[in-house]
């Protein structure tokens, strides 16, 4: 596995921890509250004191659950860093290794050209090493060598400098259609998240900052309850929609991240709800529902 793969393999590995994590974190707090429930009703039959203990050991486990998916977004940032740096290093290799060949192949040329020279009496230039038949029009791919050698180290060098001036982005928009959870070969999620399994692999390949993956469940649940109660109570995986998720420096935009779902739409009487703003706005499309 070579520097590049090793590197998006770590990003990728600490997206998954990271959403893993935040599963677990919503484990605890639902065994918190069995435990809270459990102590109540001890205490309301006066059935000894309050033991606390396993509630306070919770909480801290959640202290540490939240620590433990900040790191894993910091090392996934420190990952993709790590392979925009080994992106850089390999088109640096590739161009040496193309200045080199053309520089050989150049030197090599200047000794036929002397021989040529000599041959004919008269001083001849490196055109007569050029495009074939005058006229005629050559395929790019069956060019000179030196020309083509030329041609690749333009594109290397100007790669280089776009690479050597990458920034690992901290804002983006991931806007897919036809959002179901139970999508074709997508790998499986726990039951009780209504998440699609598309937009959790769009944020994983997106080769920059994305929101912490609890803020983009917990804006995905909310929009789902909206669903619920505009729909009779539907379930995500029985709507299909249009999911536009767009965040700034790591952080939803709310304003103008929505969930658009024609289903729903045509009950709804074209009407936009735009539920963020607290209005409705008649438009020519169906039903886009924002995080309330």
């Amino acid at each position: 596995m070579g520097a590049i793969e090793k590197a998006a393999a770590e990003a990728a590995k600490y997206f998954r921890r990271e959403f893993e994590l935040i599963a677990e974190f919503d484990d605890t707090v639902t065994e918190i509250s069995k435990e809270q429930s459990v102590l109540g009703a001890a205490m309301a039959e006066n059935k000894g004191g309050a033991d606390t203990h396993r509630i306070v050991e919770l909480r801290n486990k959640l202290a540490v659950i939240e620590s433990a998916a900040e790191a894993c977004r910091l090392a996934r940032a420190a990952a993709l860093r790590t392979k925009a740096a080994a992106r850089l290093t390999e088109l640096k290799d590739r161009a040496a290794a193309v200045r080199s060949e053309s520089k050989k192949l150049d030197a090599d040329l200047a000794k036929l050209l002397d021989q040529v020279s000599d041959l004919q009496g008269k001083p001849f230039t490196m055109a007569i090493f050029g495009r074939g038949i005058p006229g005629e029009l050559t395929p790019f791919a069956e060019q000179p060598r030196s020309e083509l050698l030329a041609s690749e180290l333009g594109n290397l060098e100007r790669k280089i400098v776009e690479q050597e001036n990458f920034v690992v982005p901290r804002d983006g928009v991931i806007d897919i259609t036809d959002v179901e959870e139970d999508a074709p070969g997508a790998a499986p999620l726990p039951e009780h998240r209504a998440l699609s399994n598309q937009l959790l692999d769009h944020l994983a390949a997106f080769e920059g900052i994305t929101p912490p993956v609890a803020a983009v469940l917990g804006w995905l649940e909310s929009v789902e309850s909206e669903v619920r109660r505009l729909g009779g109570g539907g379930a995500f995986t029985r709507r299909g929609r249009r999911v536009y998720l767009a965040w700034v420096n790591g952080i939803i935009d709310e304003a103008k991240s929505h969930q658009f779902i024609p289903e729903l739409a045509a009950a709804a009487g074209s009407v936009t709800y735009q539920t963020l703003r607290s209005s409705e706005v008649k438009s020519a499309g169906g039903l886009a529902l924002e995080r309330l």
